[in-house]
């Protein structure tokens, strides 16, 4: 299937997933492994219709028979990171960033395997054609639901960054925070955004609010004595030195 796919024969292709998909069927052997391993071959081979078709089916058995961990779910988080590049792949970026999102929520609290499942979600907005259309439809639906998605919003606001768009990027972290005022990297992706579009005033205001989100940490708290120093307000800076003195330890 793979090989048909590559060398552009897609006719031969098809016809050998169907010989597949016949020949599990016949032998009782339509289960998870079986479906994974055809819905991966389905997306090397550029049968990405039938990719999407496929992997919805193998995670809907997941979903079914698979128990829940604390953990996370690392086979169904792939399982959605697939379906993201079969979704990109047809241009469907819509379809593409909810599955890469559910890539990225079936990790629960492992941060680490988070972060791996969010680049996923990244560059499935990296490549999207229609970005902003997307954006678009997205405010559209929040107003709508009154449901936002602070992974999405910070990953779009990564993407603006990355194509030097800073004041979309604002837009789009601040809708982050507004869902997840906790995120200290969000917070400071928003900072960065700020300098870089030579605000000062409004990188000073982020900082504080991360100062009170880590109220132990010492470089937050010199950095904004600093800033503070350089828009000449001198009182601030000072009451930000003496939080300094109180946060430091010795």
């Amino acid at each position: 299937l793979v090989a048909y796919g590559r060398s552009g024969q897609l006719e031969k292709a098809e016809a050998a997933r169907a010989a597949a998909e016949q020949h599990l069927k016949e032998r009782g052997g339509w289960n998870e492994g079986a479906l994974d391993d055809l819905a991966s071959g389905c997306l090397e081979g550029g049968l990405l219709r039938w990719a999407v078709s496929t992997y919805d089916e193998v995670i809907a058995l997941h979903r079914q028979t698979a128990r829940p961990s604390s953990r996370g779910d690392g086979t169904l988080s792939e399982y959605y990171g697939c379906l993201a590049r079969a979704h990109a792949g047809l241009g469907d970026t819509t379809a593409a960033v909810e599955a890469a999102a559910g890539a990225v929520v079936c990790w629960g609290r492992d941060l680490g395997s988070r972060r791996s499942a969010t680049e996923t979600l990244v560059q499935v907005l990296r490549d999207a054609k229609d970005l902003d259309a997307y954006v678009a439809g997205l405010d559209k639906q929040v107003a709508e639901t009154r449901l936002d998605s602070p992974i999405v919003r910070q990953a779009l606001g990564r993407v603006y960054a990355e194509r030097n768009a800073h004041d979309q990027a604002v837009v789009q972290f601040r809708k982050a925070l507004a869902g997840q005022p906790n995120d200290d990297e969000t917070h400071r992706a928003l900072v960065a955004s700020c300098d870089a579009l030579r605000w000062p005033e409004e990188a000073v205001t982020q900082l504080l609010d991360l100062g009170e989100l880590m109220p132990r940490d010492l470089d937050v708290r010199r950095e904004l004595c600093r800033r503070l120093a350089a828009l000449q307000k001198p009182q601030e800076a000072e009451r930000a030195a003496t939080a300094l003195v109180e946060a430091a330890p010795h």
